[in-house]
């Protein structure tokens, strides 16, 4: 028995008794709640709807007499029929609120490409501030951006995707979302290591979630300094240790991941193959390291506590009950499909 787990049912039963009897919203005060006891998923949604069953009772328990005294006088009482008419007209104002605007009281999120298997560490041989999607650059080798969490990457610990594809349930946004595709720019032939990580940028996951039940501490809009705008967004994938061979990938360390060093100031924009070297996370997490005989402080894009949070908190949740596993209808795309990602070429127009 989850102990922990009844007594945040006691919390939101206590809350709902207190503010149902007040001029207040007990529902809203439900949805916070909620929120603050971190009760996530469609079931608190069942939870929060039940819940109020019990005062609802206590109120026709307690106002029986006068009920069926309203329901027996509406043929003849015009004060019955005045106390019906005020209930009614104080719930249709919400009803039709509810009607039309349905399609803003909903809301989806759908995002073509997250949780990049591994990326580049960007870096700047000009000498001339660049700025990029990879964050402000600085001239000659002044600083060294990554974009990954390292060994909690989810892609990281599965790097053949055996346990994740269509319909696998995630931690999305601080809410429960699914995998409905490989994501854009999904490459998984690329040259890997010999346990199984790929060198750079391989696969991607293209996520659908409901909006309402995100947050804002894992949904942020981001810009980027002379760059533009987009959106961070918290990712969570359980991954099922199905044989030996999961187990060993899941064990995998920032010292077992390395990325290519690029240049993004001539290298990268004009697609010239190859790279500066590589790098091991370990290396990028410890604040510096050496490009060309210099040493480069390093800063990550992606935020390795907000990733233990987000491990934990989808821990939680399956502990509890609230978040269960799904089988994939079909997994994703691995090496040796035949799949690959073909960037187009630009070709100038003629005039």
């Amino acid at each position: 028995m989850d102990w922990v787990l009844l007594l945040k049912a006691a919390v939101m039963g206590l809350v709902e008794g207190l503010t149902e009897f007040l001029p207040i919203s007990s529902t809203g005060h439900l949805i916070l709640a909620a929120a603050l006891l971190d009760l996530p998923g469609e079931k608190i949604k069942l939870f929060e709807v039940v819940i109020q069953t019990g005062a609802i009772l206590a109120v026709v328990a307690l106002y029986a007499e006068r009920l069926l005294t309203v329901v027996r006088g509406l043929p003849h009482d015009a004060a019955s029929r005045r106390f019906v008419a005020n209930v009614a007209l104080g719930f249709f104002p919400a009803a039709l609120a509810g009607v039309l605007f349905i399609g803003f009281i909903k809301a989806v999120l759908f995002n073509p490409r997250n949780a990049y298997q591994n990326y580049n560490c960007a870096v700047n041989l000009s000498d001339r501030t660049i700025y990029t999607y990879m964050g402000v650059l600085k001239p000659k080798l002044g600083n060294a951006n990554y974009c990954s969490a390292g060994q909690l990457s989810p892609l990281l610990n599965d790097p053949f995707y055996r346990t994740i594809g269509i319909g696998t349930r995630i931690f999305l946004g601080g809410g429960v979302g699914y995998v409905t595709w490989q994501g854009t720019q999904h490459n998984p032939d690329v040259p890997r290591r010999e346990n199984g990580i790929p060198r750079g940028g391989a696969g991607t996951l293209a996520v659908i979630g409901d909006l309402k039940q995100m947050k804002p501490e894992y949904l942020v809009g981001t810009s980027f300094r002379g760059y533009g705008c987009t959106l961070t967004v918290g990712i969570g994938v359980p991954i099922p240790i199905l044989d030996e061979e999961v187990c060993r990938f899941t064990t995998v360390t920032d010292a077992d991941i390395t990325a290519p060093i690029v240049d993004y100031s001539k290298a990268y924009p004009n697609m010239e193959p190859g790279n500066l070297g590589e790098v091991s996370y370990a290396e990028l997490r410890s604040g510096f390291i050496t490009v060309q005989g210099k040493r480069v402080p390093t800063a990550s894009l992606s935020s390795y506590p907000k990733a233990v949070e987000i491990a934990t908190k989808l821990k939680a949740w399956i502990k509890a009950g609230w978040f269960l596993l799904t089988e994939p209808v079909q997994l994703l795309r691995a090496p040796g499909s035949g799949y690959a990602f073909k960037p187009f070429t630009e070709r100038p127009v003629g005039k």
